[in-house]
């Protein structure tokens, strides 16, 4: 029981690491979707983090 338990921290580890990723990339590494629509950017951040997208 505790291999099958750590092994789904490391698995909710990589998933959580791969949101930050992609949090990272939509946000600051695409500025021309950025500028051209701008609302694309905060519903993606937000299925990503939906508690951290209150803040303009």
């Amino acid at each position: 029981m505790t291999r099958r338990f750590s092994r789904r921290q490391f698995l909710a580890g990589v998933m959580l690491s791969f949101g930050g990723l992609f949090d990272m990339i939509i946000s600051g590494g695409s500025p021309g979707l950025l500028a051209s629509n701008p609302g694309i950017v905060k519903v993606l951040g937000g299925f990503v983090f939906p508690d951290c997208r209150d803040h303009p």
